[in-house]
């Protein structure tokens, strides 16, 4: 037999297994094959019940043991062609079971368990005669059963964007997908990724610059989030400041047009220097009468990457277990890494602390220098960027995330933990609206203390060198 994917969800996690189901002469071994393999892939102790239903192709609810295990070996493995769904839910052994009607469907099936103490429900559709490919599972997201986006991308054919816009093409929250740039090939990236068997559209716009903005409004039309990687690539040699007089004016205009055709759209500003961009950002806004806050954002989430990787790696951890808070801004010596709040919690000796923070300041450099003028860190930017905008469509969806992000400080009142930076990177809490409330500082070392209040002159006027030079070359009216 051909092997079977399960999906099933496990506390918060989702998990995806490809098991190779042989036909057993007793049914309840094809079972054992399927908890053993569970269990073992994914540390779930004994004292943790394990339940699997399938929805069969008459839409009956059914047990996968005795009798009707075969039943299910049957429907996979030959006859005609239909779709199974295997429903897994994992219980906790005080979980009270409530009891359903064998002939009950898959809605009625959860109506009539209202009170169960299950954890997250899972459907996976498998096709047979023959298998066919499921396709990619976007970072263990499984299926989206919430509400789902439209989402551009504003450097769409870029060293990011490519990336940025394969990894939203799989994410089962988005539902469509657009993006813009000024590379003639930009459709070509749009129809390239309309061909991933995934459900959503994709369509890439492209004007030449000077051209017009037709093909950049109607790239932004209906947007619910937008993500701008748009800008020249840093360079050998080249800081975040020399970035600024070339990106400066592209994110303008792309957030101009933003502010024009979708007002109300999460703005994810990922073009560097961000410490600079997003006040920029901020000033066209206002000064077209659209500014919130709460849509507003930097991403950072490449630095908390970083120090999840690195301090894993140095400590013998699955990075994604880990979670190390970043605070600040996104350049160099304004990249604070929290290492003492770092879950699990892990201790370091001042050398590993002191090795491990610069690295990950400089985490950019070190890409810069590996590639040798080939570019920059385009990929894992990417990745984090991807990441970071499913949090954000987890919280308009109602799902409130916790992440570090860029934000207005006047977002929270009371923040006293910044001194004046208008702009700052903390733990925010996203929700329906956005940010939804920007969180303190919380309890750091000396060590990270003096840190922050050494780089804080440095972010405050990075930000102020974004504001002003909106202010001098931003004309609404033009």
């Amino acid at each position: 037999m051909d092997p079977f994917i399960v999906k099933f969800s496990y506390g918060d996690e989702i998990v995806r297994l490809k098991l190779d189901l042989p036909g057993k002469s007793h049914p309840a071994e094809g079972v054992a094959v399927i908890d053993s393999t569970v269990r073992a892939e994914y540390d779930i102790p004994a004292s943790t019940s394990l339940k699997y239903l399938y929805q069969d192709a008459d839409g009956d609810l059914c047990t996968l043991k005795g009798s009707t295990y075969e039943d299910f070996l049957a429907h996979a493995t030959g006859g005609e062609a239909y779709t199974l769904k295997l429903l897994v839910r994992v219980a906790q052994t005080n979980a009270q079971e409530a009891k359903a009607p064998k002939d009950a469907g898959l809605e009625k099936f959860e109506e009539a368990e209202p009170d169960h103490d299950w954890s997250l429900i899972q459907v996976a559709e498998v096709q047979n005669k023959p298998m066919q490919a499921v396709a990619p599972d976007y970072l263990g997201l499984g299926s989206a059963k919430s509400k789902r986006f439209n989402v551009c991308v504003l450097g769409m054919a870029g060293g990011i964007g490519q990336p940025l816009t394969m990894l939203l093409k799989m994410n089962p929250r988005v539902k469509q997908l657009t993006g813009f740039d000024i590379a003639p090939f930009t459709p070509g990236v749009g129809v390239d990724l309309s061909h991933i068997d995934s459900d959503s559209t994709c369509i890439g716009y492209f004007a030449p610059p000077g051209s017009g903005d037709e093909e950049l409004y109607k790239s932004l039309e209906g947007a619910d989030v937008v993500l701008i990687p748009a800008g020249v690539p840093r360079k050998p040699g080249m800081t975040r400041d020399d970035l600024f007089n070339v990106n400066a004016g592209i994110v303008k205009n792309l957030v101009a047009a933003v502010a024009k055709v979708a007002p109300t759209a999460c703005i994810l500003i990922i073009s560097n220097p961000v410490n600079s961009t997003v006040a920029i950002a901020a000033e066209v806004l206002k000064t077209r009468g659209v500014y919130d806050p709460r849509k507003l954002m930097g991403v950072t989430s490449l630095d908390i990457s970083r120090s999840r990787t690195f301090v894993a790696n140095l400590k013998g951890l699955d990075p994604a277990k880990v979670n190390v808070p970043v605070v600040g801004g996104h350049a160099g010596t304004t990249i604070v890494p929290l290492l003492s709040q770092t879950s699990p919690k892990v201790t370091f000796t001042d050398e590993e602390r002191d090795a491990l923070t610069k690295r990950i300041m400089f985490g950019g450099d070190e890409v810069v220098q590996a590639k040798d003028g080939a570019g920059s860190a385009t990929l894992s930017m990417a990745y984090a960027a991807a990441v970071f905008a499913d949090a954000v469509m987890m919280g308009l969806s109602g799902k409130k995330q916790e992440q570090c992000t860029f934000v207005d400080s006047s977002i929270t009142p009371g923040l006293d933990d910044r001194s004046e930076a208008k702009f700052f990177s903390s733990v925010c809490t996203l929700g329906p609206d956005g940010v939804e409330k920007v969180h303190k500082i919380g309890n750091i070392t000396k060590h990270e203390q003096e840190l922050i209040d050494d780089m804080l002159p440095t972010l405050i006027e990075q930000g102020k060198k974004g504001a002003k030079w909106a202010e001098e070359n931003d004309c609404p009216g033009i």
